[in-house]
């Protein structure tokens, strides 16, 4: 068993919501949505205190979603000097026999999804029918995740003595 690391930046999900809320936003004056509707659903900096809540909901729904995997030692948050931004660590007991190369792709989904849940969140309270499509894609995320955490090597207890389970 070793203990591994997993980080999601603040930054990141908060430039990633901006991003795809301006968009959206952009597309939908362009489709006839009246541009104070349009507006609404664009992420500004006067919104940055609603913006950290949905990001810490959506952080502690991935602390649930792993803890059904593997037992979580903890979800710190701490702020990083070198990005000037929050840090989100899970640390969490892993395999030995985990595939290294499957830990990129567990933090980049754990990002992607808390973005999904977050523009759910914001969606759902300035244009909730335009919410579902961030929670479909959610959905998707959390059993791609699943599928990753199942990567693991699971205890085996060999049948001449039950008291020998392999190392994980």
């Amino acid at each position: 068993m070793k203990e591994i690391k997993l980080k999601v930046l603040h930054k990141n999900i908060e430039q990633r919501i901006q991003i795809y809320t301006y968009y959206t936003g952009e597309a939908r004056k362009e489709i006839g949505i009246p541009e104070r509707l349009a507006a609404q659903m664009q992420v500004s900096s006067d919104d940055s205190t609603q913006l950290s809540d949905h990001i810490g909901n959506a952080i502690a729904e991935l602390g649930n979603l792993i803890s059904r995997y593997f037992a979580i030692c903890s979800i710190e948050e701490i702020n990083d000097a070198s990005s000037g931004s929050k840090v989100y660590v899970f640390t969490l007991p892993m395999p030995a026999m985990f595939p290294e190369t499957a830990l990129t792709r567990i933090e980049k989904s754990m990002e992607s999804y808390a973005v999904k849940r977050v523009l759910q969140q914001w969606l759902l309270q300035h244009r909730p029918e335009e919410a579902a499509i961030p929670a479909a894609e959610a959905q998707t995320l959390a059993l791609q995740l699943r599928e990753l955490f199942a990567l693991r090597q699971k205890p085996v207890i060999e049948l001449e003595d039950p008291n020998n389970i392999i190392d994980l």
